[in-house]
Order: structure tokens, then C-alpha cells, then sequence
């Protein structure tokens, strides 16, 4: 009996063995990665905006919140030269096609514009409970604390299809 017990055992424990599914790494084309991440990026900010608020909290209070934590990434030696590249830098690599036309370069100002960030949260507000304008007011607020870090202005403004930024030293 207790032979024929832990034969069916045996073969119980064989056959779940032997139909678990097998897990392979997949390969990922490097565009599919970076629209992930992208995804993953504006999912991040969306969900901390929208925590900000459950805490009594601005979009903009949260992202002058996220830009003291980040302004000191950037070198402030680098100044208005260094946050320019930068911006332009990091929209280049936030947007598969930026289309980033500079419109005004002087020593004192420049302007840029570039196809609009996150377009996803905008066509699809309200994501996360937050609006393309919350999100908007969130990135204003980083940009402007690490422009004033570095000495800095910046201004940020977008239509239905560009953002258009003006970044100018004090």
C-alpha cells in the first residue's frame, strides 16, 4: 500500500515537474528598450505627481522638490553653457524623433523647441490621475530649480504638437 502511494505521488510530483513552463530571457530590439523606458520614465513622474497630491501637494511643489534633489548632478562651473547642453542633451535622448529646431542663440539666451515630451500622458490624460498639465508644471519646476542652481533662468511653454524652451543667464 505504501508502495502504490508513493508511486502516485511519484508521478504526480514527475508530471508537475515535467509541465512547469519554461522561462527564456527575451531579446529585446534596442527601440522597443528605449520606448519601454520612456514609458517607465513618464510613469515614474506621473505616479510621484500624483502621491505629491495626496499629500497636499502641487505638481509644481513636487517637481522643485525632484530638481533640489537633482541640481546637484549638473556642474555648477558649467553654468548657462552647461545647462543649455544638457537640456538639449537630455530632450534629445527623451524623444525617439525630437525634432529639436534652435530658434535664438545669443551669449545671454537661447531658444529651442522640440516635439512634445510624453505626448502619451496628453492623449491619454488623465494618466495616473495626473493631466499633461500637472506633468508640464512638474518638469517646469525641475528645470527652473536646476536652472537657478546654475545661475540660470528657464522657461518652458508647449502647443498641441512642440515645447518650446528659453533658457537665459541672470
Amino acid at each position: 500500500m505504501k508502495k502504490s502511494i508513493f508511486f502516485i505521488a511519484a508521478i504526480f510530483l514527475t508530471t508537475g515537474l515535467c509541465a512547469q513552463e519554461k522561462f527564456n530571457v527575451p531579446e529585446v530590439p534596442v527601440e522597443q528598450k528605449y520606448q519601454n523606458m520612456v514609458g517607465q520614465f513618464d510613469a515614474i513622474i506621473t505616479v510621484g505627481i500624483n502621491y505629491a497630491k495626496t499629500q497636499g501637494l502641487t505638481a509644481a511643489e513636487y517637481g522643485t522638490f525632484c530638481g533640489e534633489q537633482f541640481k546637484y548632478s549638473w556642474n555648477k562651473d558649467a553654468g548657462f553653457e552647461g545647462l543649455v547642453k544638457g537640456m538639449l542633451y537630455n530632450m534629445s535622448c527623451f524623444l525617439a524623433d525630437p525634432g529639436i529646431e534652435i530658434t535664438a542663440n545669443t551669449a545671454e539666451k537661447v531658444k529651442f523647441k522640440t516635439r512634445l515630451m510624453s505626448a502619451g500622458i496628453k492623449n491619454n490624460e488623465p494618466v495616473y490621475g495626473v493631466t499633461y498639465k500637472e506633468y508640464i508644471d512638474c518638469i517646469k519646476a525641475v528645470t527652473s530649480t536646476i536652472s537657478d542652481y546654475l545661475g540660470c533662468k528657464s522657461e518652458l511653454s508647449y502647443d498641441e504638437e512642440w515645447m518650446y524652451f528659453t533658457v537665459s543667464k541672470k
